[in-house]
């Protein structure tokens, strides 16, 4: 429901959807995924999601600890990364990945402090799998 309320804040919007599409995003607002990392000082560590071109992955995550250093991103089967965006010195980023090929896409995240960092990712949308690499 918090996910739900996060996306969809104004009720005019809400009440003027038919009752079939709110069951809809209902759905897909119960379909959170929450992916949980601890990162020792220095460590980094890498979280994908299969998914294929055009589909779309609404995320969030939060840095419990300190802040982190991230890349949002896919490999290319070509060779290469695609970057959909990068953040030093961060504790937190929401937004969505449109992926732009098949592929695994997913965070790189790095700890550069000197406490753990415990990563909370919480990904809904269109995606086969998701796990640490």
């Amino acid at each position: 429901m918090r996910f739900m309320l996060l996306m969809y804040r104004d009720e005019k919007w809400w009440d003027a959807k038919p009752e079939e599409e709110r069951g809809a995003i209902r759905q897909r607002a119960a379909d959170v995924a929450e992916t949980i990392v601890t990162l020792k000082p220095g460590e980094g560590a890498e979280v994908k999601m299969e998914m294929s071109k055009g589909a779309t992955v609404r995320y969030e995550w939060a840095a419990a600890g300190g802040p982190v250093n991230h890349d949002t991103h896919v490999d290319d089967p070509k060779g290469g990364t695609h970057s959909y965006s990068k953040g030093r010195r961060v504790e937190r980023d929401a937004g969505e990945v449109t992926a732009v090929f098949d592929g695994h896409h997913g965070w790189f995240w790095r700890n550069r402090g000197n406490n753990a960092v415990t990563i909370a990712l919480k990904t809904s949308g269109e995606y086969r799998s998701i796990k640490r690499m």
